[in-house]
């Protein structure tokens, strides 16, 4: 089961921190949002589906024990732990009764948040467990009158897995209301699909875009198949496209979790299919070769190196005939694209938010098309990113070494010390300070040096040729000649006029 995590803590550089160089996935975790004190994480969680937060406790506004109350009373299915100052550790303790899991001193050990992650782990798999044991009790009370009539048939079970294709493409298109009254209608299709087959549901779970159906029946040999051919009449007026995988068939209750296990990981492989697939269990599938994948990882770095947009576009017409005449599974792909951009940006000193790298809904995209969409709007991004970086790169340049020529300028400084100061040749510094600035290297020295001379003039009783020496100028006759083309006056008159 993956988390679907909140990072809550007033401080952006630890939320920061937190959500980077922890390895939450391998807890099972996926972050998706960060909030910075409990205010904000109360609107968060009003639009984000999340089931764990890790939370400081002294915040503004609304602070942790207060936030965890209202988690407690709203959303008493999120699991919380608690983070704080050694000052605030009592502190911590008060938001135990308020539900939260534990509590982490600052700054957080990642090895003790393991531990506590490990134990939520487990956890879950002892509810889980529960859960299935509720329902093998329900399922067995329900049949044993069957039992007794049946004699010696023997009772056989089947797992679905239903998926909706296209799942994001109806996100946008539905209203949430509307959302709701499709999936009611496209479970009660598919639950009197399983009538026509004269099969009894013995658990039917709908899980975000996913449906999870378990029939049992009384009968010898496998089960008759032939109802799939009534699919498409049996869904009708429903909206969404749909793909199946279909288990095989089952004679021991024992066999049920593990294959729902495997019917899910199967569905993984239903967007390569396209919409309308029945894909039994058991049927092998030859997957795209990661080699076939990897070709393209240096053509989009080439692209974005060279900030060549139709390069990039080219490249994202041959991967859609790779992925559109393939096999794979959908994490795998995904997988590729965030190795794709992590490359693509880990040199940035700064990254633009990209969707697959924050992780935001992926699995939503469960069709060839959509995650090639959103993977095209991240590449795209990074590319414009790539623009906007190498502009704000010379501007940086620029104001480096504007602030060393205000630092320096009372010395015989010359272009070529600067340039070296900023790492560049000199040629390249004279270009880039006058497209920057619009003036000259020297025009840009002689206006520090006249404005610090119309300081000290104004502000001090040196005398002008001492003032000349001060701000830089060996040559007097110049000085004078150079304060009288920027001010029209000469430094006595400018003096005494001031």
């Amino acid at each position: 089961m993956i988390h679907k995590g909140l990072i809550v803590d007033d401080e952006p550089i630890i939320c920061e921190g937190l959500s980077s160089t922890i390895p939450w996935e391998q807890w099972g975790i996926e972050i998706v949002g960060i909030a910075y004190d409990g205010v904000d994480a109360v609107e968060t969680l009003a639009s984000l589906d999340v089931d764990f937060i890790l939370s400081d406790v002294r915040m503004p506004e609304m602070d942790g024990l207060d936030l965890a109350e209202h988690v407690q009373k709203h959303y008493s299915h999120i699991k919380m732990i608690m983070m704080s100052g050694y000052e605030e550790f009592d502190y911590a303790k008060r938001a135990l009764k308020y539900g939260a899991k534990d509590y982490l001193l600052k700054p957080v050990d990642i090895d003790e948040l393991g531990t506590l992650l490990q134990k939520m782990q487990e956890e879950d798999k002892e509810e889980d467990h529960k859960w299935w044991n509720q329902q093998v009790q329900h399922h067995l009370s329900t049949n044993i009158v069957d039992a007794s009539v049946q004699g010696n048939r023997t009772l056989r079970y089947r797992v679905y897995g239903v998926e909706i294709a296209e799942y994001e493409t109806w996100l946008c298109h539905l209203t949430e209301e509307e959302m709701a009254d499709q999936k009611a209608l496209f479970q009660k299709k598919w639950l009197r699909w399983a009538d026509n087959m004269q099969m009894t549901v013995a658990i039917s779970h709908f899980s975000d875009h996913r449906l999870v159906l378990c029939l049992t029946d009384w009968g010898d040999g496998d089960i008759d198949t032939s109802e799939y051919d009534r699919l498409p009449t049996s869904l009708d007026n429903i909206l969404f496209s749909w793909s199946i995988v279909a288990g095989h068939v089952l004679t021991t209750w024992s066999d049920m979790r593990p294959t729902v296990h495997q019917v899910l990981q199967k569905m993984q492989y239903l967007p390569s299919f396209g919409p309308n697939t029945i894909l039994p269990l058991n049927e092998q599938i030859e997957s795209v070769e990661a080699a076939a994948l990897a070709t393209f990882a240096d053509g989009f770095a080439n692209a974005v190196l060279q900030t060549k947009q139709e390069m990039a576009e080219s490249l994202f017409v041959e991967l859609s005939t790779l992925l559109e005449t393939t096999h794979w599974r959908m994490k795998d792909v995904i997988q590729w694209f965030q190795t794709v951009e992590t490359e693509l940006v880990k040199s940035f000193t700064e990254a633009p938010i990209l969707r697959f790298l924050e992780g935001h809904q992926l699995d939503t995209l469960n069709s060839t098309k959509l995650l090639l969409q959103a993977f095209k709007l991240d590449v795209m991004h990074i590319l414009e990113w790539k623009k906007r970086a190498a502009t704000s790169s010379r501007k940086r340049l620029v104001e480096n070494a504007l602030v060393y020529i205000d630092e320096n300028y009372n010395h015989d400084i010359k272009a070529a010390e600067v340039a070296d100061v900023i790492n560049v040749s000199p040629n390249y510094f004279s270009l880039l300070i006058k497209q920057e600035t619009g003036h000259s290297f020297s025009d840009v020295l002689n206006d520090a040096r006249i404005n610090q001379t119309k300081k000290l003039l104004k502000e001090t009783p040196y005398k002008i040729f001492e003032i000349a020496g001060m701000v830089g100028y060996r040559d007097y006759k110049y000085f004078v000649s150079v304060f009288k083309k920027r001010t029209s006056l000469t430094p006595t008159e400018f003096r005494n006029m001031a």
